[in-house]
């Protein structure tokens, strides 16, 4: 059963009657931008509104990346020895099997 009254600003549906007419009812809240709040046995249970056009978009991952996340808070102290040689290097795959000899 589908109610309105001019008290109330929006639209009520019974639960069985929006399971029958879903998409129907989804279209009209779209089109006027009016939500219907879903009513089982006598009481408000949920509500359709449209999505908000204007929402903002997020662009990255759906969560907060972790990287940069101790920056400015961790430092390097300035005697820490840096080995020669880099990963960049051609042959750092031979310096670090050197260097694992060394230390083992």
């Amino acid at each position: 059963m589908t109610t309105e009254s001019a008290s109330q600003a929006q639209r009520t549906i019974d639960a069985q009657e929006f399971q029958a007419q879903c998409l129907a009812l989804i279209d009209k809240v779209v089109e006027t931008g009016e939500p219907i709040t879903i009513v089982k046995d006598g009481r408000p249970v949920s509500r359709l509104v449209p999505c908000s056009v204007d929402a903002p978009k997020r662009n990255g991952p759906p969560f907060p990346s972790p990287l940069g996340r101790y920056k400015g808070l961790i430092k390097i102290a300035e005697d820490f020895d840096i080995v020669e040689g880099s990963a960049l290097d051609d042959d750092w795959e031979e310096q670090m099997m050197k260097s694992w000899d060394e230390l083992h």
